[in-house]
Formats: structure tokens, sequence, C-alpha cells
């Protein structure tokens, strides 16, 4: 048995900043991999509409930060992800705000921030739950946002399970709400960027298992002609391997709380060690 041990063989794979249905991953092999300094941001000063202007196109003024009352809201989850802004902007708050765009066209929309895409499903469920017997649900939500890219391993446990509550319940993707702004990618050592190889047998990367940003990875290793272990209960030194975190924020947790797990360590021949 080896013992992986925490830093700085546990690197974070981690996509942060409002998010919702459609995520365009700013692939490392593009953007590289680097080290992120963490800090808080206390005010964020919006630019003024003038200074965003397009040729052509009539800028829409801000919402107000006032709630407009409206009842019955849609139900809404989402992602602390950069993708989320438009739709974050066209509700004006968590509740449609007067003078938005949602406010506009009599849409009223309450929205959940909700990083844990288990309990998406879980939430989705409920409100099927509902729809078998009724045309509208007062349980779960209505919608949540996830990346198209990881969307296949999302729909097809949850669909799963609709087609056991309500014969006529399914989910499928209806449109995209905005794309990363390059906070998506593989972060780990200077040293990897310089020479991807030294990710081999050194790197253990944290990352939720399937979705969108570890598919940023897989395209890293394979551009980089290197391997990725499938198996996350074992250790292969010739490869990248992965602790399967359960959401975007529980990867750095990880890797903050410095991580480490026994593991078998295995060859490419099967060969235990």
């Amino acid at each position: 048995m080896a013992q992986l041990k925490p830093l700085p063989k546990l690197v974070l794979l981690a996509a942060v900043v409002v998010g919702l249905l459609f995520g365009i991953s700013r692939v490392a092999a593009y953007y590289g991999i680097g080290i992120l300094k963490s800090v808080q941001v206390s005010k964020v000063s919006l630019p003024e509409v003038k200074d965003a202007l397009v040729e052509n196109v009539q800028p829409s003024p801000y919402p107000t930060t006032v709630p407009n009352g409206c009842s019955d809201p849609i139900r809404y989850e989402e992602w602390a992800w950069n993708a989320g802004i438009g739709i974050n902007y066209a509700n004006g708050g968590i509740d449609t705000t007067k003078n938005s765009l949602m406010e506009k066209y009599n849409v009223c929309m309450h929205i959940v921030r909700q990083d844990d895409t288990n309990q998406n499903r879980n939430d989705l469920a409920a409100c099927a739950k509902d729809l078998k017997n009724a045309t509208e649900c007062t349980n779960g939500v209505h919608f949540v946002t996830i990346m198209m890219d990881g969307a296949g391993q999302f729909l097809a446990p949850l669909n799963a399970t609709l087609k056991k509550i309500c014969k006529d319940c399914y989910a499928e993707q209806i449109g995209t709400s905005g794309y990363s702004r390059g906070e998506d990618g593989l972060w780990g050592p200077e040293a990897w960027k310089k020479n991807p190889k030294a990710a081999l047998g050194d790197g253990l990367v944290a990352g939720v298992i399937g979705d969108g940003d570890w598919n940023s990875a897989q395209k890293w290793i394979g551009d980089n002609g290197l391997r990725s272990n499938p198996d996350i209960h074992t250790f292969d030194p010739t490869a990248v391997n992965w602790v399967n975190a359960d959401t975007y924020l529980d990867a750095p947790q990880k890797y903050i709380a410095g991580y480490c797990e026994d593991r078998k360590v295995v060859t490419p021949e099967g060969i235990s060690v």
C-alpha cells in the first residue's frame, strides 16, 4: 500500500464562479497550468453602459435591485459560475427585480445557489413527483443549469430516475445561457506547465469525474501524450491519477485540507506493488 502525500501531490481541478447550462471549458492546453492566489472581493463596480456599446445594438439599462413582487416564480438552481452572469443580469437578483429583462417579458423567477449536481438531480426529481398527478410542482425546482460537456453524465442517471416516477417526465437541454471566461481548467504546479510528464507519478488531481472541467484535463493529458488512470481506487505511477470530488468546491477543499488516502499501486501491466 502506498501513502499519497498531500502537498504538493494533491492539486486542484475546479470550476469556479457563477454556473449555468453551458460551459466552454478553457482547456489547460491552451491557457496553461498555473497557481492561483485567492483574494476576497468586497465590491465590484459595473462599468457605465456607454462603455459597452456595440454598433447597431441598443444597450439595455441595468435592472434595479428592488424585487418586483411577482408571485408563483419559476424555481431555478445555478452554480457559482461565470456562465450565469447573463441570466443573473436578466433577473436582476435572487428574485425578479423591477425594470429587469425578466419583468419585461412577464417572467417571474427565483434563483437558488446549488453547487452539488446530486442535489440538482434530487430537486428535479422532487418536481417530477408532483407533476405525476398535477400540472405544476410545488416541491423541488423547475430547472437547473449544467455544463454542456458534463450534461451526459448528469442526465443519464436523472432520466433513469424520472422514468420510474412519471412515464412522461424526462430532462433535456433546452438552450445555453453563457460560457466560462477562463476559470475552468487544470490547476497544478508550474513544473507541470514546463514539463507535462512531471505530472506522472507525482500528481494526484481532485476533480468531479465526468464533469466538464474533468474533460478539460483529459484533453490536456491527451494533447501531451500522457495517460489518465481511470480507476480512482488505485495509483498508477505512469499516469495522471484522480480523487473524485462531490462538487467543484469539494475539490479545492480537499487540496486545502491536505487530503490523502491509501491506495494499491499498479502498473500498466496490472502488477501490484
